[in-house]
């Protein structure tokens, strides 16, 4: 799965509410919106 190649690979995800207009706007535009998830710590944003 996607979640399995990012924790292999160490890739950070960003967990956030897609349906919640504008949010992929936001974070495509670089703001922190959701909960980056990295392998050393889960940070809210």
């Amino acid at each position: 799965t996607a979640l399995s190649l990012c924790m292999e690979y160490s890739i950070p995800i960003v967990v956030f509410d897609l349906f919640k207009k504008g949010n992929l706007n936001r974070i495509v535009s670089g703001e922190k919106v959701g909960t980056l998830v990295t392998e050393d710590l889960a940070t809210e944003e």
